[in-house]
């Protein structure tokens, strides 16, 4: 089912009226089957239902956490007429009634608090106003619901009717004497506490009702009073039927001190000239620090059973408030009365925590927190990538359904695809995704819910072709040796469709390092040893070039880089040597001999070039004028 989803914000009012004054009511005229009118803020006046929703298309009206219905202590808060409606995270606050339920089937009601009212907090029933009829409520579940400081009549407190949650009409009150037969209607895991008559109150002609998980809580300023003009005793109980096929599971009473009992039970014989009030079944219960009995059964005809599951707190605390007593069964034998449609499922056995199961004193459930739902997050950011993309989407918590959609339309709880992993996105995209909540409802799988759905999360993906194309070769590589250890090589920049990112640089065939441009130094050499080097270009996306032509350098050895200078100065002093120990001729010509050679090694030296090394030849030179002048020692000078 597609739900529509509309905020309704409040609008600011200065006066109040008996009547709808703001945007609800609006709302609630054009409301159709699938509506979620989501409410927010104070509302002022009183409301009502206009149109049915269906089974698969219910019409919600869900508070935001804000959202409060305000009186001033006359009308009913919001009447329900119509079938098929989903109340929930509303407060209703001083009016007359507070949630009336008036000849309308089908409903929920969820985290509902009513407070400050005059008369009944809760009350369902047959239509005994407007358009009278004999129609009941039918197929109800409350769940997580409270009622308190009820009975607070303009006339003073226990001047009227002032019960928590009120089940079909006296007889007195039977449309043309006929029976309300309003019933199917389960309380689960709700709470009352302050009411100035019973807690619950189920009438004669009402059915098939459920009590499960709830608490009668009394420790508060305020007891259970009789009736305005009924015999003292009547409506100071915690609970009080008189209607047909009652379960009560999972009850507690807690510290009602008024002499009333836990639980009272009474047959009426009405104007119909029938009784009601049987069958009564009472399991897992507590009276938890009452005055009076736990249980006051009025007539031996209606039928009860006490399951041995029951306790009494203190231990010697009265079980029965007369001489009628109940019949005894085993627990185990327990079976809850299910029926097809709301509150038909069985929930006396989800939890058998007795009292209601709330997180405030004694388990209130008024501040239970309503659902929240965070948009769903994308493992990608906005943004632009180069080729197909795989996106993931998440959600905030395991219970939540993710929809999205690809193609710029908004998802919701039926349009777009589920999200069952990460997706692939080939081409430019705006991704939107919704994340999902549907809240359980305890073995009620049959009832449709509005789901509660998230802010929409998009994201905007420009996807680019995938680069494919290799860089071109890098050309006219070079490599000088501008040390004994260091060669720079150089070459012309590669061009690339996206842009070349960087380069290998190979030595002898073996990567050896990544340059960014198109330039490298290469150290660490060893001297007087022969290179080969080759590069290649390399962009983004991976895509490599096929490697340069060779570029071959050979590094100088160490000892012709340090003594190039030293070749001149030692050539020099050999010279100086011969001249001392010779004869003015031939120190001339030695002299003359080693100059000359001399400034010639230096030239050499000079350019950085090849060929043989200078100073071998200089010392070549000093040798031989050495051993000439050996000679002269042993020789006359003619034999030279």
């Amino acid at each position: 089912m597609r739900y529509s989803f509309r905020l309704l914000a409040a609008l600011a009012i200065s006066t109040l009226s008996l009547r709808a004054v703001d945007a609800l009511d609006t709302a609630l005229r054009q409301a159709a089957p699938g509506d979620v009118i989501i409410v927010s803020g104070t509302h002022s006046g009183v409301f009502k239902t206009y149109n049915d929703g269906t089974r698969d298309a219910p019409i919600t009206i869900r508070g935001d956490g804000t959202a409060i219905l305000q009186g001033v202590g006359v009308g009913y808060g919001i009447t329900v007429l119509n079938n098929y409606y989903r109340f929930e995270n509303l407060s209703i606050r001083n009016y007359k009634k507070g949630f009336m339920v008036a000849g309308a089937s089908h409903g929920i009601a969820r985290r509902v608090h009513v407070d400050g009212t005059q008369e009944e907090a809760f009350k369902i029933h047959h239509p005994t106003s407007g358009n009278v009829s004999n129609t009941p409520s039918q197929y109800w579940l409350f769940i997580e619901c409270t009622a308190r400081n009820t009975g607070l009549s303009i006339f003073g407190p226990g001047t009227a009717y002032g019960e928590g949650f009120y089940i079909g009409d006296a007889d007195s009150n039977w449309y043309n004497n006929q029976p309300d037969a309003s019933g199917y209607i389960t309380f689960y895991n709700c709470y009352v506490t302050n009411t100035r008559n019973d807690g619950w109150d189920a009438k004669e002609g009402a059915h098939n009702i459920k009590v499960i998980n709830c608490t009668q809580d009394y420790s508060g300023a305020v007891q259970p009073l009789p009736e305005d003009g009924l015999p003292s005793g009547l409506g100071n109980s915690g609970l009080y039927c008189r209607a047909d096929h009652v379960q009560i599971a999972n009850v507690r009473c807690l510290s009602l001190t008024n002499g009333g009992s836990a639980f009272k039970l009474y047959q009426q014989h009405a104007v119909d000239g029938q009784s009601y009030g049987h069958s009564v079944e009472l399991k897992n219960v507590i009276a938890d620090q009452l005055s009076g009995a736990m249980i006051n059964i009025q007539n031996a005809n209606i039928g009860v059973t006490l399951y041995d599951d029951y306790a009494l707190n203190p231990a010697g605390a009265k079980l029965y408030a007369t001489a009628l007593s109940a019949t005894d069964g085993a627990a185990a034998s327990f079976s809850e009365m299910t029926w097809s449609g709301e509150g038909g499922g069985r929930y006396a056995t989800f939890n058998p925590t007795r009292g209601a199961l709330g997180s405030g004193t004694n388990n209130d459930p008024l501040n239970t927190p309503i659902p929240t739902i965070a948009s769903p997050s994308f493992g990608l950011t906005t943004g632009t990538y180069s080729g197909q993309q795989i996106l993931s989407i998440n959600a905030s918590s395991a219970n939540e359904v993710i929809r999205y959609t690809t193609d710029g339309t908004p998802p919701s709880n039926t349009a777009g695809t589920v999200y069952s992993g990460p997706i692939t996105i080939t081409a430019t995209s705006t991704i939107q995704a919704v994340a999902i909540l549907t809240e359980s409802i305890p073995d009620d799988s049959t009832v449709v819910l509005a789901p509660y759905l998230s802010p929409i999360a998009n994201i905007h993906l420009i996807i680019t072709p995938p680069d494919i194309s290799v860089p071109t070769v890098p050309q006219n590589l070079t490599a000088t040796a501008t040390s004994a250890t260091t060669a720079t090589l150089a070459w012309t920049a590669s061009a690339d469709d996206f842009g070349v990112t960087g380069y290998g640089v190979y030595r002898g065939g073996a990567f050896i390092g990544n340059a960014p441009t198109n330039s490298y130094s290469d150290t660490g050499l060893n001297a007087a040893t022969a290179y080969a080097y080759s590069v290649n270009a390399y962009d983004a996306a991976g895509n490599v070039s096929a490697k340069s032509a060779t570029a071959n350098v050979t590094t100088p050895s160490t000892s012709s880089s340090s003594s190039s200078s030293g070749a001149s100065s030692s050539s020099s002093s050999s010279s100086s040597s011969s001249s001392s120990s010779s004869s003015s001729s031939s120190s001339s010509s030695s002299s003359s001999s080693s100059s000359s050679s001399s400034s010639g090694a230096t030239g050499v030296g000079s350019d950085g070039g090849g060929g043989a090394p200078t100073y071998v030849y200089l010392v070549a030179i000093a040798s031989m004028a050495i051993l000439k002048t050996y000679k002269c020692r042993n020789r006359s000078l003619s034999s030279l």
